[in-house]
């Protein structure tokens, strides 16, 4: 499915570089002093950046360090594995298009809750039983 989803929408730069770049471009753009749009930015970039701090965490690598340096490398992905910026067409570290639509769809789909809630609850793991 893979295969077919990058054959029929094309290929972009993957690990996350892809959705780093869009929050990259979604930051310079000019602003207004709206609040709610400041807000709207801040969680879609929020959003777009958490696979890459998925990717790192996981991998065992603090995202903040990365992050720091992405401003630097803008056409460059994270591997991971070297713990180096690769150029990702050379590498082959590639995302099909249809999965960032996803990941974009998501993000806004997660931005237009949060701020259409009154609340949220964040649960975390492991759940901490209550006590009688």
């Amino acid at each position: 499915k893979t295969a077919q989803a990058a054959l029929s929408g094309g290929l972009v730069p993957g690990g996350g570089a892809t959705l780093l770049g869009i929050a990259r471009e979604l930051r310079a753009l000019p602003m207004r002093a709206d609040p709610c749009e400041v807000a709207i930015r801040n969680a879609f970039g929020t959003a777009l950046t958490e696979p890459i701090r998925v990717i790192l965490t996981n991998a065992g690598i603090e995202p903040g360090r990365v992050l720091a340096e992405a401003d630097r490398c803008p056409t460059a992905a994270f591997d991971v594995l070297r713990q180096s910026w690769i150029n990702p067409w050379q590498e082959g570290l590639l995302d099909p298009v249809q999965v960032i639509d996803a990941a974009i769809e998501t993000a806004v789909s997660m931005v237009r809750m949060v701020l259409s809630t009154g609340a949220l609850i964040h649960r975390t793991w492991p759940a901490v039983a209550a006590h009688p």
